[in-house]
């Protein structure tokens, strides 16, 4: 690594300093007189216990003045269950799940669930999930409750450090509960809290954490300050920096501006005010130092800009209310929340797609110099040919309001009745803005990512009626959205005397059947859900030119005589089915033997896709998905299993022509499979196979309706990790990934062309200091 990226990683916030001083003494201090006793009977910090519940009423009496937290068993059945819905497309990834693997990023924690894929990347700043082949605009993506979306031309991006998450959901297909707009599903995140580190008994302590990866020298430093002061508070502060080179590729090419400089941070308050409120604030931070990266950070591609200085700074706060009175009728949660990121990029004057040419002159800072005579050119031609550097910022800015309840309405031996209740309110704003270092410069072009505000007000409901084994859940929402065009893609509809806003309302409804044939083993499972995609900034309001003069010219379609543009565009329409059955049994054949499985096949249909655009207008298709999806999950006393297994389908019809094409998103069938060993409290091993087929790929003609079909081939990758504990306040993890260093390339992001290549071999080490 360089000097300066040395420099860097010596640099540690002030505040981690304090708060982990006593946190890396401690573990030292202790290593010696730890005792084979302690490791037996101590319980294992490496695997996060079941959270506490807030203090009774009582314990609070009874010991006003210490705080000490109370001994709780885990139930392993009940974290493995959790894991796999029965009944729902939704699979949880825990703690303990990324802990063991010791992932990088957050895509590589999803990475093995069925259904989803990773669309773009290895560059963090290039990947986005992809659900079911509906692709990142389609996914909600969220970090306590606050959506982390947003939309930029030929760059996609969801910065959360995996270190700081304590559970990652992942929702298949529309549902009821999930944001206005996002047909695909949802990644819902939540991130960690100190009862999730503390031991019984324990007041406060702490982790440093280093780990090193042989494939980019990436280097991990992570300290973290956990407390409880008093039972009704909880305290948690982390810091994590992450740099590296480029990556190396599976056939020993380096993979040109992957590396890495990043810095995350997490403060987490939870108080419990009384025993039936509980009240969460949190606050992320990530920070990617300017580092020289491709434009297109999806594909392969070569643009006239192809490469930037790009700094990327990230903020989400989150506040969320959970009120349990113990009353049937009210469990209320509320969350109120704003993420922010922006993104800075900088094309230097000189650079590709920024060097004005003039044969005739040549450039010293802002003033233009003739190439033969050496004097300087005129003011004019100073502006026109030294513009200096280029400057793209782009802001995104989420706010989301999300109020539910769910009451228990009536409850008999052979009767159960739930009420869900939910107000939804979200806002996304975007503003862009291009401007040249010369202040003088008249030059003009657009930045390809428009400027505007969408937002929707939603309201839904959700009964659940259990009539002895037969569950029936119906459901209905209401949204009410605007999308609103900004700056000069607002001046270039005033001009043309359009309109800058579109309104417009949807209705969807679900519905969820479910027949337990034998109770609390083998359920029969079926769902219906819709859902809907209003027309994206971009396509509503698109600019054709600009003019000498600066003034923008629309090519919206919205109707030149300042009337309604309500209905000018076609909003995208998605119907999911599914059928499915599961098996649940904590006792197989008389064992403590566990197992949880489940099959799912879903149907989808979606009208009024926009698959691209020409000539300014929507290109409009149906597209259709079937599928397979198998979830396995299996615990026999030291060893454990999980697998599952995903194969989609799917074609699209173009509106305009009929023509029959591929789902270029669509993924490849994957098949995983992890087997584990839990040897002693100590020590633990794992393995991991993932096969991925090949898949459809566009060539040609860029606009999601032309262009030749071609193949991309699949893949075989094999993980390994291992952990030893000596002691309490020790942890060694050793991973290999990738480690047959197989060349592949990964899902295409943009149009369905060929993907990235993937990281080659990468040996991971860390060593975890725990107090």
């Amino acid at each position: 690594m360089t000097t300066a990226s040395l420099n860097t990683l010596s640099h540690r916030p002030m505040l981690a300093l304090v708060l982990m001083l006593v946190s890396v003494l401690q573990p030292l201090s202790a290593l010696a007189a730890e005792t084979e006793k302690n490791k037996q009977s101590e319980n294992s910090p490496s695997t996060p216990s079941e959270a506490p519940q807030a203090p009774t009423k009582k314990s609070v009496q009874r010991n006003p003045a210490t705080t000490v937290l109370p001994e709780t068993s885990v139930s392993s059945s009940r974290i493995r269950d959790d894991r796999i819905n029965t009944t729902q497309s939704i699979t949880k990834i825990t703690a303990e799940d990324m802990e063991r693997r010791q992932v990088s990023t957050v895509f590589d924690a999803v990475r093995n669930t069925p259904g989803v894929s990773i669309d773009g990347g290895p560059r963090l700043n290039g990947m986005s999930f992809n659900i079911r082949g509906f692709d990142s605009s389609d996914v909600a993506v969220s970090v306590d409750g606050v959506l982390k979306n947003y939309e930029k031309y030929r760059s996609r991006g969801t910065y959360i450090e995996p270190d700081l998450l304590k559970t990652i959901e992942i929702r298949r297909g529309p549902q009821i509960s999930t944001n206005s707009g996002y047909v695909g599903g949802a990644v819902i995140t939540t991130t960690k809290d100190a009862e999730d580190f503390l031991r019984p008994g324990q007041m406060m302590g702490g982790r440093v954490k280093f780990g090193y990866g042989n494939n980019n020298d990436e280097y991990l430093r992570s300290y973290l300050a956990y407390a409880r002061p008093h039972e009704r508070v909880d305290l948690i502060y982390n810091y994590t920096n992450r740099q590296s080179n480029n990556l190396t590729q599976g056939n020993g090419d380096e993979l040109a501006y992957s590396n890495l400089n990043i810095e995350s941070e997490l403060f987490k308050v939870t108080l419990y005010p009384t025993d039936a409120l509980r009240i969460s604030t949190s606050l992320t931070k990530l920070k990617q130092g300017p580092t020289v990266q491709l434009f297109d950070t999806i594909t392969g591609m070569q643009f006239a800009t192809p490469y930037v200085l790009r700094a990327i700074d990230e903020e989400t706060i989150s506040q969320t209310w959970e009120f349990t009175p113990g009353s049937d009728w009210i469990n209320l949660k509320a969350i109120l929340g704003t993420g922010h990121t922006q993104q800075n990029e900088v094309t230097p004057f000189g650079w590709d797609g920024n060097r004005p040419f003039n044969p005739m002159l040549y450039c010293v800072g802002f003033t233009a110099y003739n190439r033969f005579t050496g004097l300087p050119g005129t003011a004019t031609q100073s502006a026109t040919t030294c513009t200096g550097d280029r400057l793209d910022d782009y802001n995104f800015r989420n706010t989301n309001f999300d109020l539910s309840n769910r009451a228990k309405i009536f409850h008999t031996t052979d009767l159960d009745i739930e009420l869900l209740t939910g107000v939804q309110y979200s806002r996304q704003k975007t503003i862009t803005k291009r401007s040249y270092d010369n202040p003088l410069s008249p030059r003009i072009d657009a930045n390809a990512t428009p400027s505007g505000i969408r937002t929707s007000t939603a309201f839904y409901i959700q009964p659940t009626m259990r009539i002895k084994q037969l569950s029936i859940t119906p459901g209905y929402r209401k949204d009410y959205y605007f999308i609103e065009a900004l700056n000069e893609i607002k001046d270039a509809l005033d001009f043309t005397n359009r309109r800058h806003k579109i309104r417009a309302k949807e209705e969807i409804y679900n519905l969820a059947l479910a027949y337990d044939v034998v109770p609390n083993n083998l359920t029969l499972f079926a769902n219906y859900g819709q859902g809907f995609r209003p027309i994206a900034n971009g396509y509503a309001f698109p600019i054709q030119a600009y003019l000498s003069n600066g003034d923008p010219v629309s090519a919206s379609l919205c109707p030149d005589d300042h009337s309604s543009c309500d209905d000018a565009y076609k909003t995208q329409r998605t119907e999911n089915t599914e059928a499915g059955i599961s098996y649940v049994n904590s006792g197989l054949f008389g064992q403590p033997l566990q197992l949880t499985s489940k099959a799912t096949f879903f149907h989808s249909h979606s009208s009024h896709v926009v698959l691209g655009i020409s000539n300014y207008l929507p290109n409009y298709g149906t597209q259709i998905r079937n599928g397979w999806e198998f979830e396995n999950n299996l615990n026999y006393k030291a060893f454990y299993a999980q697998a599952s297994y995903s194969r989609i389908a799917g074609r699209t019809i173009v509106e305009s022509s009929g023509r029959r094409i591929p789902i270029f998103s669509l993924p490849g069938n994957a098949v995983n499979i992890t087997l584990g060993f839990n040897i002693s409290s100590t020590f633990d091993f794992h393995v991991h196979y993932r096969r991925v087929s090949d898949k459809d790929i566009i060539s040609g003609a860029m606009d999601g309706v032309s262009g030749n079909t071609g193949i991309q081939e699949g893949y075989e990758l094999f993980n390994v990790g291992m952990r030893w504990s000596p002691n309490k306040h020790l942890n060694f993890r050793l991973v290999g990934e990738n480690i047959k260093d197989t060349h592949y390339y990964l899902d295409g992001g943009f149009a369905g062309d060929r993907g990235l290549p993937g990281p080659g071999r990468n040996i991971k080490f860390y060593t975890e200091l725990i107090y």
